[in-house]
């Protein structure tokens, strides 16, 4: 066919249906321990839920005078762009309410992320004030270290409940490993 000085050609394509058959996978029945274990497990996640939304750490801020440093570096010296704003008064909320007993001051978790993000944006001159700075960085890494420890046990049980529900215990084979491992440690061949 040509129409002005253009041909046009017809290519026919070959479409191909192609059923795949799945099957569902069959669940694994699990024993009445691992039955028990998962539901142990399962609890002590419930519980650790429950617990973390009003979870306070002590921050060892031992005086009046410290929490004025950190109070003042969030005011006047915690850089932040756009929503970031929330973080700082958010914090700023938190630290004016809280007064320091026992040699720290009670935080929750959001409170803490948001102080350390902002102090890791810092940037400061000289001695003086690298010495003022570390008054407060040294407390706030110290109880991040904690927090940071309660999240990752969260996401070793949610890892064990995973392989409970998949008829494995991580647990035992992590025992069973150590145990393997110990045993040639002491009785080289």
């Amino acid at each position: 066919m040509s129409e002005k000085g253009t041909e046009i050609e017809t290519v026919e394509k070959e479409t191909k249906v192609v059923k795949l058959e799945t099957t569902e996978p069959t669940p694994r029945k699990l024993t009445p321990d691992q039955e028990e274990r998962l539901k142990k497990a399962h609890e002590e996640l419930d519980s650790l839920n429950k617990g973390s939304a009003d979870k306070k750490y002590a921050v060892g801020i031992s005086s009046n005078e410290i929490k004025d440093v950190l109070v003042d570096f969030i005011v006047n010296k915690a850089q932040w762009k756009f929503t970031e704003s929330l973080g700082i008064i958010e914090s700023l909320k938190t630290l004016r309410k809280e007064s320091v007993k026992s040699g720290a001051i009670m935080l929750g978790a959001l409170e803490i992320e948001a102080i350390y993000y902002f102090m890791s944006k810092h940037e400061g001159k000289g001695e003086a004030e690298a010495v003022e700075f570390h008054k407060i960085l040294k407390p706030i890494t110290d109880v991040l270290a904690k927090l940071r420890e309660d999240s990752q046990y969260k996401q070793i049980l949610e890892a064990r409940i995973s392989g409970l529900e998949q008829g494995l215990d991580l647990a035992e084979d992590i025992d069973r490993a150590r145990a393997e491992s110990e045993t040639e440690t002491k009785n080289p061949e």
